[in-house]
């Protein structure tokens, strides 16, 4: 547990001593580059942490190299991740040296993407590594890299520069099938929290009805028909889950950008991204590993969104101050809660590392 709260930790200190004075900017590049670093070796030299990842290694057991590597849509990998798998085997047949290859992207990328879109890089960072960070570097390894090219590609999407993002789409799509999703965006770009964000949520609820015969169009369809359709069975995971995954993925959401919005009159950074986000939040209620694999892409947008916005707040007037703080430990006791359930920490704890090996019993939390 300890290697997880020491970035959280770092995270809260660099909070008060950085984003709420913005001074020594200095000397919080050096705490930025020491929390790059430390994540990168945490997640890439961690041995059989995280559920996914003990299916990735039984995979690993029938990796071949780049000399046998072949461009194909029809294989359960998507034709960028298998690429990625080829390369590390090619260097080294050890799984290790896959997961750092990994962990050295996915940190580049979302450390740079944070520094690039948050106005408060280190709260945006301790509020992504509460929402997803685990998930994102031991669960979905294939789809992350997805989420994370879509992240950059977003600015094509908000400029309206088709080619360009649609070649993004292509890109994502080359690391995970579950991509295709992003091809419907540019026709959402009109989805806000007003109005019409109520008949958003209304002509989902009825075309939920209609979820299974719309997923049997995709039967012929390799790879992804069959993924559909065994998602598609998975409908429930008993009352008190499903509300909580609404209360976190929909409810909350929603409630505080109204409020921030409406209440605060604070401007909305993604709000049309985080509108989608809800709305897929809303639909998971209904199909839970569908469509919460299609918020993840929107997810980090939320995360540096609600991270900006409550640090302002801190920083604004005693009232305001008060609320963001109230909504601030909303937040923890509400995505914190998702590791205590049902005991789900046990995907992560206890750690060991390639220099610790042990076998941690995490069969319960393995998912396909």
């Amino acid at each position: 547990m300890l290697y997880y709260i020491i970035p959280l930790f770092v995270c809260l200190i660099a909070i008060f001593r950085y984003d709420m004075a913005q001074t020594r900017q200095r000397e919080g590049k050096l705490v930025w580059i020491f929390l790059y670093v430390y994540l990168i070796v945490l997640m890439g030299y961690r041995y059989e942490v995280g559920g996914d990842t003990l299916n990735y290694m039984g995979y690993w057991n029938y990796q071949e190299d780049l000399s046998d590597w072949q461009l194909t849509f029809k294989e359960q990998f998507a034709p960028g991740y298998s690429l990625l798998c080829a390369l590390s085997y090619t260097l080294s047949p050890e799984f290790y040296v896959f997961q750092l290859i990994h962990s050295f992207i996915l940190n580049s990328l979302l450390f740079y993407f944070i520094c690039k879109n948050a106005q408060y890089k280190f709260s945006s960072l301790m509020v992504v590594f509460i929402l997803t960070y685990l998930y994102f570097s031991t669960e979905i390894l294939r789809e992350v890299i997805a989420v994370l090219i879509f992240s950059f590609n977003c600015s094509n999407l908000k400029n309206r520069k088709w080619i360009p993002y649609y070649c993004g789409v292509f890109l994502s799509v080359l690391f995970h099938y579950s991509a295709f999703i992003l091809v419907i965006f540019p026709f959402l770009t009109w989805v806000k929290f007003d109005k019409k964000y109520i008949w958003c949520c209304l002509i989902t609820g009825v075309l939920l009805m209609f979820l299974l015969p719309i997923i049997s169009l995709f039967e012929g369809v390799v790879v992804v028909g069959d993924k559909l359709s065994g998602y598609s069975q998975d409908t429930t995971h008993g009352i008190l889950a499903d509300f909580m995954a609404l209360l976190r993925s929909w409810i909350f959401p929603l409630l505080f950008v109204l409020f921030m919005k409406y209440g605060m009159h604070r401007s909305i950074k993604y709000e049309n991204l985080i509108a989608i986000m809800t709305l897929f939040g809303f639909a998971a209620y209904f199909s839970p590993i569908i469509f919460s694999r299609f918020s993840n892409y929107l997810i980090l947008f939320y995360a540096i969104s609600l991270a900006d916005i409550l640090i302002d707040c801190i920083r604004s007037s005693t009232v305001t101050r008060n609320n963001a703080i109230i909504l601030f430990f909303c937040f923890i006791l509400l995505y914190g809660s998702d590791y205590l359930m049902y005991r789900r920490y046990m995907m992560w704890v206890p750690y060991y590392s390639i220099w610790n090996p042990h076998h941690a019993d995490r069969d319960n939390y393995n998912k396909n």
